[in-house]
């Protein structure tokens, strides 16, 4: 029996790429009756409605209100009919074969595709700096899990070491119903982690990336800021307690920065100084991330723009933890 899919997609503000997410969505190659297609508008204020409204294949749930992802795709979930509820990000370029992939992977299983940067389909002149930048980053921190991109289920034991999110993500709809039900109506910050951390409790998941997209990165500056930014926080709710893999790099970051901000006010006369071991630093980094010379002169303009950003990012991520608790 072919398995059949309810693909929802939340999206906000996103007129420009979820038409092309949406006209992607055309060529897949499966029984059309086997799948729906669902997309959960979460209070936009462009006109993305009006283009969803121009795919008469796909069903619009509005949201008066701005939810958040996670309450966007709770909401999706239940309006979805079928067995498999399948979450697609908006702003992406569909893999034709993407649903008949996922109906090859192990039964009552959730699955975890792989997202692809466009230079894999031969479009790397789209991608922007922030991207780029990004990837670098990625290939460093989840080398080995890279380097062995190959299916394998997804534990408890090998969580934090597997890059993942819900961008290319499909799981059973009773299993997701009886998660979200568990989490409740509760404003998350890291939903991505959270959401698939409880699902792995229950269910191993299925990693592959032969069930696979291809992601659009936001093209405004301001935009990709402010979403570097917002990262700070959710990295915070997830990673920031004791035994998590990255508590003791948080804690010597605060502790580096703490020094850093303070050394100029105690000590005037050592701000040269701070400013070229703080180059040096850069450098360093920008070396070990880089495999030529072009890699190098981004990484050495992005570095100090992304950790500063980022890193107020974290500042107001501890606040809002220990406001909380």
């Amino acid at each position: 029996m072919t398995k059949q899919f309810s693909i929802v997609i939340p999206v906000y503000n996103e007129s420009f790429f979820i038409k092309q997410t949406l006209t992607s969505l055309r060529d897949l190659k499966y029984p059309q009756d086997d799948y729906e297609v669902i997309v959960v508008d979460d209070g936009s204020t462009d006109d993305t409605c009006e283009v969803v409204s121009k795919f008469p294949e796909v069903r619009l749930v509005k949201q008066e209100k701005n939810l958040g992802r996670y309450l966007t795709r709770k909401n999706g979930c239940y309006h979805a009919k079928f067995a498999n509820v399948f979450f697609l990000d908006s702003r992406i370029l569909i893999d034709p074969q993407l649903l008949a992939e996922a109906s090859k992977c192990p039964n009552d299983h959730p699955v975890l595709g792989a997202s692809f940067n466009l230079d894999a389909i031969g479009r790397e002149s789209e991608m922007t700096w922030f991207e780029n930048y990004y990837t670098l980053i990625r290939n460093k921190v989840f080398a080995k899990a890279l380097k062995n991109h190959n299916p394998k289920f997804i534990t408890l034991e090998n969580f934090d070491e597997t890059p993942k999110g819900t961008g290319v993500f499909c799981c059973p709809k009773k299993l997701l119903e009886e998660v979200f039900l568990e989490i409740g109506d509760v404003d998350v910050l890291s939903d991505d982690t959270l959401l698939l951390k409880e699902i792995c409790k229950r269910k191993e998941i299925y990693f592959t990336p032969h069930v696979k997209i291809y992601l659009f990165a936001r093209q405004e500056f301001m935009k990709s800021v402010k979403h570097l930014y917002n990262r700070g926080p959710k990295f915070i709710e997830y990673y920031f307690e004791p035994g998590k893999r990255y508590f003791l790099a948080i804690v010597a970051f605060i502790a580096l920065a703490s020094i850093g901000l303070a050394a100029p006010v105690l000590f005037p006369d050592f701000f040269r100084t701070q400013l070229i071991i703080t180059g040096v630093l850069v450098l360093l980094f920008s070396i070990y991330i880089s495999k030529s010379l072009k890699d190098l002169l981004l990484s050495t303009v992005m570095t100090p723009l992304v950790v500063a950003v980022f890193s107020v990012g974290l500042v107001k991520g501890i606040f809002l933890k220990y406001k909380s608790s």
